[in-house]
């Protein structure tokens, strides 16, 4: 017979339950708890995070089987068939060679009516010779505004043409060209419609010049190097007074125990006609020196000697011959000095070229730098250039343009000479980057000291010039160009005179050009954009805002 469970285990149960009845009877009372409690904030349970054992279960081999290789190579000659091909020479390819064109055509046409031609032939690449064409002509046909309000015809005309060519010798070359321009103006300075017609103002030049050179290739330590040039000058002006003359002269030099021995010889000739002058003159030069030089420095010793003749009188002078040039920082910066001296035989048309509205029965007398001293730097860094100097002139017989009396309006020139001093200041720095900018200042100061002369008549105290030329992807390309003037004096040639003044003035330029192909292009230029009303000769002011539209053609 089986016992109950609950049988088997009663002696336990009562042992328990006796315990327990015990120990209630052993404690004591708990006070009462009589207490606030504040509660701050809810309560909030948290749980401790757990951490898992990343450990994977892994086996450790205690044997290790390492495998066994067992081969062989078996060695077979090769004879392989190698045929070897030759290598040719390396050659240089030239750089392509540009195309050249034969002519080139530029045509425009602008405000005061005036037309521009330029005509260029050439003859294309020869190593024998190099023969060429070229022809100029401008004119306008406007009428310009005077002092006093009033307008009168204001025009000119200049037209030009030259055949010029080259050939190669040995050890020379020759060249050449023949020249002629015709020049017509008109002296409308101070002129009124009512009072002088158009045909009375008209004024024409014609020249013929042509002119040859002989020239020594390169320069040789062997030999004899020359240099001889000349020209032969032909001009007459409209009321029938005409000038013949000529130039003849050369240098020649040897190297001579590692110096240079050398002399420049020259004969100048003018003869006028009677209804200019009766009177011819001649200039005769002999200057020998001697020169050294090395890659940083160089020297010039020497003298000059001129004789002047005019009229059958005859006057000797000497001058000094010296330059010293060294480099002050090699390739950067180079400083020059020296002393000089030249008779200057001024002809007739060189003047009329200056000032076109001279007298016409006007004679012209020589001019003598009885010395010259100067000096300055130049150098360049990079895309930068620059040269400053300054120098140091007695002179005799110094040509100042005055207005002629000949007519009561003042409209013409004549010469008035005296001797002076005269210091002058030079300087200009260009910058190019590339060939996309191009950049050019150039500025000159003057400072006469007379012996007659008040001032010096129609010459500025200072000019500034400044060039500025943008290329765009050999497109388009734009050249602006400021020049400016100082304050300058003017006077007649009367008993009594005035001085008068000339205003100052900048005259601005721009040139615009559109090449529309290699070929073509388009041009837009525009003259005095300030339009103002500045004078270059007393009593003649020049045209104002003017516009020209043309082409350029090549082929």
């Amino acid at each position: 017979m089986i016992e109950p469970r609950y049988k088997k285990h009663s002696g336990r149960l009562y042992a328990s339950l006796f315990c327990a009845w015990w120990i209630s009877f052993s404690l004591t009372a708990q006070d009462k708890i009589d207490k606030e409690v504040y509660v701050v904030k809810p309560y909030e349970p948290t749980l401790s995070d757990a951490y898992k054992i990343s450990r994977m279960p892994e086996i450790n081999d205690t044997v290790q089987e390492k495998p066994v290789f067992d081969y062989s190579i078996t060695g077979r000659k090769i004879s392989p068939d190698v045929q070897v091909a030759p290598i040719p020479a390396a050659r240089m390819v030239p750089d392509p060679i540009p195309r050249l064109y034969k002519s080139y055509l530029k045509l425009g046409l602008g405000t005061y009516t005036t037309p521009l031609l330029e005509l260029n032939v050439n003859s294309l690449r020869s190593k024998k010779f190099n023969l060429g064409l070229e022809a100029r002509h401008l004119s306008s046909h406007g009428n310009i505004g005077l002092e006093d309000n009033t307008k009168t015809y204001g025009g000119f005309s200049r037209s030009s043409a030259a055949l010029y060519g080259k050939t190669w010798f040995s050890n020379m070359v020759l060249s050449g060209d023949l020249g002629i321009a015709s020049n017509t103006f008109y002296r409308y300075g101070n002129a009124l419609d009512s009072v002088i017609r158009k045909e009375d103002m008209r004024q024409g030049y014609l020249s013929f010049v042509p002119s040859f050179r002989l020239k020594t290739l390169q320069e040789d330590s062997t030999r004899m190097n020359i240099d001889i040039r000349g020209n032969y000058s032909f001009f007459r002006e409209s009321g029938g007074g005409y000038e013949n003359a000529f130039q003849l002269g050369g240098s020649f030099n040897k190297l001579y125990k590692k110096n240079w021995l050398g002399a420049d010889v020259s004969v100048h000739f003018r003869r006028p006609s009677e209804g200019i002058d009766t009177a011819y003159a001649t200039v005769l030069t002999f200057s020998p020196y001697f020169n050294r030089h090395s890659a940083e420095w160089s020297f010039v010793a020497g003298f000059g000697t001129a004789v002047d003749i005019y009229g059958g009188e005859a006057s000797f002078h000497i001058y000094p011959r010296a330059q010293l040039e060294f480099q002050v920082l090699p390739g950067i910066l180079t400083a020059y000095f020296g002393a000089s001296g030249q008779t200057i035989l001024n002809e007739y048309r060189m003047v009329a070229d200056e000032n076109p509205f001279i007298n016409p029965t006007l004679y012209v007398k020589t001019t003598n730098e009885k010395i010259r001293g100067y000096g300055g730097i130049r150098g360049s860094a990079g895309d930068f250039s620059f040269r400053a100097g300054a120098s140091y002139s007695l002179l005799d017989r110094l040509p100042f343009y005055v207005n002629d009396t000949i007519t009561p309006l003042l409209n013409q020139f004549t010469v008035l000479y005296d001797n002076a001093e005269l210091t002058a200041i030079s300087a200009e720095a260009g910058y190019q980057l590339n060939s996309k900018l191009n950049l050019m200042l150039r500025g000159n100061y003057y400072h006469y000291s007379m012996d007659l002369l008040e001032h010096p008549y129609q010459r500025p105290p200072f000019d500034i010039s400044l060039i500025g030329v943008y290329n765009l992807r050999d497109k388009i390309v734009g050249r602006v160009e400021l020049y400016v003037w100082g304050k300058r004096y003017a006077r007649s040639n009367a008993q009594v005179y005035e001085n008068r003044e000339l205003s100052a003035f900048a005259d601005l330029n721009l040139h615009l050009e559109y090449r529309f192909t290699k070929v073509l292009s388009f041009f837009l230029t525009g003259n005095n954009l300030t339009a103002s009303r500045y004078q270059l000769w007393n009593y003649y002011p020049v045209q104002r805002f003017r516009v020209m539209l043309g082409f350029t053609y090549a082929l």
